[in-house]
């Protein structure tokens, strides 16, 4: 089959959405299909990327956030493809794709990466006025869309056009070398995110917050980069934690292995609808095994909190706001 994977952003762009693209791209190739991404940067480019095609746009403006780009709509309305895979990470991009596949008949897919969730008012109203015209056009118009959880089923847009909905969560690479765990000397609680305002929702300043409260013999680890890695820093001097919050910025994926083989607890402090990730490590094996109670330390910054056991993770619902 011959594939397009619309992504407003990718390489070298780092976060969550790109890797996603570029780790489907790469095992959609090895099954034997053509796949080209489509995405947007500061001037046009052609790569061969992994065996994949990548096609950047050059992006003339950004509108609250959201780069336009033109040439990337005309690449898109001149494709003789099977299949488009347009992934919602912002909203202009994926949204007016959709549209022009719907136009000029393309089978489309769309996976939704995130939920809204804002603080200004003004965005929260137009993500609503979005949710009750064009977001359901959107939803119309796709073959199939795809969430990573059962969590995205709450929401009442997708409960509209659950027909069509498939609960798909992202994929592991599980090709690392060393499965062992290593052993270090305090409790070391990991957290990987991408640290920018737009994504504020992942609580990292909950989560540093927290570790003031707790022993001193737990020491957290911060891994990744962004605009709001400084002010993340300056919290942990005022909290006298310098020696215990440790932040590694970006690291590459043969040492993030590493990271992960080399800590107790993996913590995801979620704020955005009121849910909480929690897992630990088997010691044996490089992976996320059921809810552990050597977790509950974080349980001391939340308040009300009900807890659900899955067979994969622990899930947290807050019924109300944390501190």
């Amino acid at each position: 089959m011959k594939i397009i994977q619309v992504s407003t952003y990718f390489h070298p762009y780092i976060g969550g959405v790109e890797r996603v693209v570029y780790e489907l791209s790469k095992q959609l190739t090895v099954l034997g299909h053509d796949v080209t991404v489509l995405t947007t940067d500061r001037k046009n480019s052609i790569k061969d990327f992994s065996g994949f095609t990548v096609i950047k746009s050059k992006q003339l403006i950004e509108v609250c956030g959201e780069p336009v780009s033109i040439s990337l709509f005309n690449y898109l309305k001149k494709s003789k493809v099977d299949l488009v895979h347009i992934h919602f990470s912002k909203l202009l991009i994926p949204t007016i794709s959709v549209i022009i596949c719907r136009l000029i008949g393309l089978p489309t897919i769309i996976t939704l990466h995130v939920v809204d969730d804002y603080k200004s008012s003004l965005k929260r109203l137009l993500s609503f006025l979005y949710r009750i015209s064009i977001g359901r056009l959107v939803f119309k118009f796709a073959n199939k869309i795809v969430v990573p959880s059962e969590i995205n089923l709450e929401e009442k847009l997708i409960q509209r056009y659950k027909n069509k909905v498939l609960v798909i969560p992202h994929g592991v690479n599980l090709n690392f070398k060393s499965r062992k765990k290593k052993r270090h000397g305090k409790f070391r609680v990991l957290f990987v995110g991408k640290l920018s305002r737009r994504l504020y929702f992942k609580g990292l300043n909950f989560l540093i917050r927290a570790m003031s409260r707790l022993s001193k013999n737990i020491e957290l680890v911060v891994i990744g980069e962004g605009e709001t890695k400084k002010e993340y820093q300056k919290l942990t001097k005022i909290l006298g934690l310098e020696d215990r919050v440790k932040f590694l910025g970006y690291v590459k994926e043969d040492e993030l292995w590493k990271c992960y083989s080399s800590a107790d607890c993996l913590v995801l402090p979620s704020t955005s609808i009121r849910k909480f990730w929690i897992g630990s490590f088997r010691s044996d094996e490089h992976e996320t095994t059921s809810y552990s109670y050597q977790c509950l330390w974080y349980l001391t910054y939340s308040r009300k909190i009900k807890l659900r056991n899955s067979n994969k993770t622990g899930k947290l619902r807050i019924n109300s706001k944390c501190y």
